[in-house]
């Protein structure tokens, strides 16, 4: 993904989107073109994300002008808008990057991705429907909580915003 932001920090839970193959139950979604399975409403591993320096695909067209982008290649990437995706046949997901992820957003300019996010984590949360997009955003980051038993956003979101800058190379 070519980035077009600096190292944000979710504030709230972000809706994005991606589609995939559904098993049977519907219980876990499996992405065909990276052979990666995410299950309902289950934060994955977190990633770090790695930036690196990169050419301008178009750069290889005769009599276009290189350009160096920061690029990454590693992370969760979704779509902005269900708008941005193109040349699909599978339905779309909804899923949410949770809030205090680390994120960046970008674009691709081919046929798949225009606009989208890649993230440190995401959840899918299910079919995109109305429903599904309230739940989404009141879903719950599983966060170590303090001594009453609750969660304080607002430290898990300063300490994400302090931690180590993404890896650069």
């Amino acid at each position: 993904m070519i980035l077009k932001s600096e190292r944000k920090v979710a504030q709230e839970n972000i809706l994005c989107y991606k589609f995939g193959d559904r098993n049977f139950f519907g219980t876990k979604l499996e992405m065909i073109n990276r052979n990666y399975v995410y299950e309902k409403r289950k934060e994955q591993d977190q990633v770090t994300i790695i930036v690196r320096k990169g050419l301008d695909y178009r750069s290889y067209v005769s009599g276009y002008i290189p350009k160096i982008l920061e690029i990454t290649e590693e992370g969760y990437h979704s779509y902005i808008s269900t708008r941005d995706i193109r040349n699909q046949h599978l339905p779309v997901e909804l899923f949410i990057i949770p809030k205090g992820t680390i994120y960046y957003e970008g674009g691709v300019n081919n046929e798949y991705v225009t606009n989208g996010y890649v993230s440190e984590n995401i959840v899918w949360i299910g079919k995109n429907t109305p429903k599904n997009r309230e739940k989404a955003r009141l879903w719950k980051p599983k966060v170590k909580k303090n001594d009453q038993g609750d969660i304080n956003y607002g430290e898990l979101i300063k300490q994400r915003e302090h931690s180590s800058e993404s890896v650069g190379v």
